[in-house]
């Protein structure tokens, strides 16, 4: 299998109560859904990672 990264880009600050307490030196949890077109996924139709990742932003 191959290996591939991927790089989300957002500014640290942000104003409202969507935007996380965030930045360099702080973690927070995430999770992702992912879609894969060479197995026909697609729309609601996705792999679903269960459970949390830590996140810490060096």
């Amino acid at each position: 299998m191959g290996r591939w990264s991927v790089v989300i880009s957002r500014p640290f600050a942000g104003e409202g109560a969507n935007n996380p307490a965030w930045g360099p030196g702080k973690s927070t949890q995430v999770t992702f859904a992912v879609w894969d077109g060479g197995h026909e996924e697609r729309g609601a139709r996705k792999s679903v990672r269960m459970g949390w990742v830590l996140l810490a932003i060096q």
